[in-house]
């Protein structure tokens, strides 16, 4: 009997304290609980009905065409916004919408403070076609419409048709040609500057002529590479100047395998001299 008694009287207290841990956990959960409501209370009221999270400073950087102001009126983004409520593409588009902008990167600075970021196009070429004066920047994207020739530019004389819309990207009636064309330019400034180059012609799809500030005219295979033929045609300029013979002349790469110079005094005459 005193057995099953002391039997009873543990599982008893083993039941009580059970119930006890029960009651601790929930006492525990509840507070945690409302602990989380306070602090989302807290939450709402600092992001919602406090100026902490409202646009203090827009900072923007990287422009030269453009005044901050422009930049930012552009962006469409107010001073005292929230900044949770301001949507990157959206700057982004809005800026985009000017053809002088390259690219947008834009940031946050919390709680206040918005970045912007931004790369420009510069003109850098005039494209010359059927009475037009088209500027766009190196890669040959179409910036604004010109009504005489700006000679402080690279200039492209065109005699086939160029297919253009400001604020999207030159063709010369084909995309490829095109390319080839301002790859050629892009090469050019960045190995020897845009001072080498002094006029480019185009007669037709198989036909392109740089004239350079040497003097030195080269006609360009349109099927061959260019960079190689501009570099070999850098190599005979240098050659003959150091020879003291005259580089007011032309180097034709379409009249065979190898290229051909013909002096500008003797039109007509072919050298390879």
């Amino acid at each position: 009997m005193s057995n099953r008694k002391n039997i009873k009287t543990k599982k008893k207290k083993k039941k009580k304290k059970n119930s006890n841990i029960k009651k601790r956990k929930l006492t525990s959960a509840a507070a945690i609980l409302s602990a989380a409501v306070v602090v989302i209370i807290i939450l709402f009221i600092l992001i919602f009905k406090t100026s902490i999270f409202e646009i203090k400073k827009i900072y923007v950087k990287g422009n030269v065409k453009y005044n901050n102001n422009y930049i930012i009126e552009k962006s469409g983004v107010k001073i005292g916004e929230k900044i949770y409520d301001v949507r990157k593409k959206n700057i982004i588009q809005n800026i985009t919408d000017d053809p002088y902008v390259k690219s947008v990167l834009v940031s946050y600075s919390l709680p206040d403070k918005l970045n912007i970021a931004i790369i420009e196009r510069t003109e850098q070429i005039i494209i010359v076609n059927n009475g037009k004066y088209i500027i766009s920047d190196i890669d040959g994207y179409a910036l604004r419409e010109e009504t005489y020739l700006d000679s402080n530019l690279i200039t492209i004389e065109s005699f086939i048709n160029v297919i253009y819309n400001i604020g999207k990207s030159i063709k010369f009636e084909d995309a490829d040609y095109s390319n080839k064309v301002f790859n050629l330019i892009n090469y050019v400034i960045e190995n020897y500057g845009s001072d080498t180059i002094k006029n480019i012609i185009i007669y037709d799809l198989q036909t392109v002529k740089l004239e350079t500030k040497y003097g030195t005219a080269i006609k360009f295979d349109i099927n061959e590479d260019f960079n190689y033929q501009l570099e070999f045609s850098l190599q005979i300029i240098n050659s003959r100047m150091e020879n003291g013979k005259t580089i007011q002349g032309e180097i034709d790469f379409k009249k065979g395998e190898n290229p051909i110079y013909t002096d500008n005094n003797n039109l007509g005459v072919d050298s390879n001299e």
